[in-house]
């Protein structure tokens, strides 16, 4: 069993970490460029940056427990299915001898649901965290546009404009 879990976290390291360091350094690199662009431009827009930083830190927190505690349950969930997949086909000539391919299959099946349910949970709390980013996200920009669109406003009526 731990053989079986460093393995599966070196293989996460080595097939998942580097595309997803380059997609988190990309995208934080666009995020942070894109507020400093929009500061310089109407430094106003500073003042509904603070909630927006607290509530995506807010939610990074929510989610990397979560996350965390998903991929416990699914690695765990995995490791009884892949044992009842090995000893299946290692037992395959006694399984077919006694007429019991349908229990067995009903078995894995069993474990294989489970597994599924797991890894589905943890796709949900991933998307859920997506959505969350983007509505808060959507949200800043709509209070930039109401700020940039009232300022706008604003100065043109101060100029005396009317």
């Amino acid at each position: 069993r731990i053989i079986n879990r460093f393995s599966a976290d070196i293989g996460a390291l080595d097939n998942f970490l580097p595309d997803n360091l380059y997609k988190f350094i990309k995208y934080v690199g666009y995020v942070i460029g894109n507020m400093i662009v929009m500061v310089i431009i109407d430094p106003y827009l500073s003042i509904p940056l603070l909630p927006l930083v607290i509530g995506i830190g807010l939610v990074r927190r929510i989610f990397v427990r979560t996350q965390s505690k998903c991929q416990r349950i699914t690695a765990t969930a995995l490791s009884p299915t892949l044992t009842h997949l090995c000893s299946s086909l290692e037992g395959i000539h006694t399984i077919r001898s006694s007429k019991s391919e349908k229990l067995c299959i009903l078995d894995f099946d069993r474990h294989y649901d489970f597994f599924l349910s797991c890894f589905f949970t943890e796709i949900g709390v991933v998307s859920w965290f997506i959505f969350r980013i983007q509505f808060l996200s959507a949200m800043f920009n709509v209070v930039a546009c109401i700020l940039s669109v009232s300022m706008a406003h604003r100065e043109y009526y101060i100029s005396g404009n009317t």
